[in-house]
């Protein structure tokens, strides 16, 4: 009998730990659960690269560039909600802004000069590991004539978040 109740309790935990890796490896999205607070320091344990995007500021971060990446250290999940707050630079504001995740090719826009979010559903294969932005119209404020910083700016990132 001793036997027998604990084969069950072995089965019990052996059933528990394959689910749990199954949900890991289809991109569980509780792990992103915390986002990117772009005004802090480093980024979260999920986030294993960025490119692209310039150090932290009061209110948050500017992509530098015409492509910010965002690599992460496990695949995104097949399906969810892509929120993005931030504020274009004036030269992208009202401009397309191609997001690309896995094979999805998104895009949206930044009309306001204020923080906005953005609300963007994705569907995916379940094995994309980043979010790139592409920024055609970055533009640096040297370039403009409005200050010495050589930046090429597009957007103000306050959060990202994967639901």
């Amino acid at each position: 009998m001793l036997f027998n109740a604990d084969l069950n309790f072995v089965s019990r935990v052996s059933t528990a730990l394959i689910i749990t890796s199954f949900l890991g490896a289809c991109g569980d999205s509780s792990q992103f659960s915390e986002g990117i607070t772009f005004n802090r320091d480093g980024y979260p344990g999920f986030v294993s690269s960025v490119k692209g995007i310039s150090g932290k500021e009061g209110f948050g971060r500017w992509t530098d560039g015409t492509q910010a990446v965002i690599e992460f250290t496990q695949p995104l999940p097949k399906n969810f909600t892509l929120k993005i707050k931030a504020a274009p630079f004036a030269p992208s504001m009202g401009k397309p802004i191609k997001i690309v995740v896995g094979t999805a090719q998104l895009e949206t826009k930044f009309s306001k000069p204020e923080p906005t979010e953005v609300v963007i559903p994705v569907a995916t294969d379940g094995n994309a590991r980043s979010i790139i932005f592409e920024l055609p119209d970055a533009k640096s404020p040297k370039e403009l004539g409005l200050s010495g910083d050589s930046r090429r700016l597009s957007l103000a990132l306050v959060s990202l978040k994967i639901k």
